[in-house]
């Protein structure tokens, strides 16, 4: 937040983007393709044996996510455009500095 908007999240805000976290963990939990092997005989006849796998998809970043909520905020825009060209106003008054 304060790299996108030049402050500090407020306690609504945290829960709103939480909440839509959430959200979206629940609805994109990722997915896997694992397989499972069984004991086929002796004394352990039946018992679970090891579980391989990979995962197919991640699901969610949360990292991301949230992110790109921000960047979609009027907030965000603001703060983007004046920090933009605070650099390029800088150097343009040092350029004419004394000149005067």
């Amino acid at each position: 937040m304060l790299n996108l908007v030049g402050r500090a999240a407020t306690p609504q805000e945290i829960a709103t983007y939480g909440t839509e976290l959430l959200a979206a963990e629940k609805a994109n939990t990722g997915l896997e393709s694992t397989q499972t092997t069984y004991q086929s005989s002796g004394a352990g006849y039946g018992k679970k044996g090891a579980t391989t796998g990979q995962t197919l998809s991640t699901g969610v970043d949360p990292t991301a996510f949230i992110e790109n909520l921000i960047r979609g905020t009027a907030d965000a825009r603001v703060y983007q455009a004046a920090t933009q060209y605070m650099q390029a106003i800088q150097e343009s008054n040092n350029k004419y500095k004394g000149g005067f």
